[in-house]
């Protein structure tokens, strides 16, 4: 009856913590305000994800799924959690859709601006691995054939690569193991990268 409390910014209640005739000490949190204004979504990067401030993203939703966002970075911790060894990435979304609400969940893609024009990504299944070489299996003339590959980087289940591959060369992505240089192959539909 004898405390009225104010926010300093306009916004919306997210959480009260505090009740009615609770006696606290001076500074206690007793309700969380989300600002209004631009939003940001928050996410956790390994370290071997390389980002800077101002890089781009494409923002997906998962419970909204023909909904895009733009964002760009807007700030990097520059310390890793204690317990998941990952860092905060915020992510500044200027234009949040009408149809996102708070605490959904996004899937946030960045394209490396460094990347070479000639980089493919192709299914992690494809990788085949021996001898220490990075190679993936191909179909040329009806025959399957090892080339050699260089990752720059994965993609969830995908991998970047830097080099090795064509536009329109025809892998193989199922079976390796049972494959031999030169083996004859019958080509059924599939996709091309």
């Amino acid at each position: 009856s004898y405390t009225q409390l104010t926010s300093d910014a306009d916004g919306v209640v997210a959480a009260i913590t505090g009740e009615a005739g609770q006696v606290t000490a001076a500074g206690t949190p007793m309700v969380t305000i989300v600002r209004s204004g631009e939003r940001e979504i928050q996410i956790n990067v390994p370290e071997n994800v390389k980002l800077s401030v101002g890089q781009q993203a494409e923002i997906s939703f998962w419970a909204l799924p023909d909904v895009t966002a733009k964002g760009t970075v807007r700030e990097i911790s520059p310390i890793a959690d204690s317990v998941t060894r990952t860092y905060k990435v915020r992510v500044a979304v200027p234009q949040l859709p009408a149809e996102a609400k708070l605490g959904m969940t996004a899937k946030v893609s960045f394209k490396d601006a460094a990347a070479a024009a000639d980089e493919l990504v192709i299914p992690a299944t494809a990788l085949y691995q021996v001898n220490g070489k990075t190679q993936v299996w191909l179909v040329r003339n009806n025959r399957a054939v090892l080339q050699d590959v260089k990752v720059a980087g994965y993609v969830g289940n995908n991998v970047r690569l830097a080099g090795g591959l064509n536009k329109g060369d025809i892998l193989i992505t199922a079976g390796l193991s049972k494959l031999v240089d030169n083996q004859q192959v019958r080509l059924t539909k599939g996709g091309d990268i």
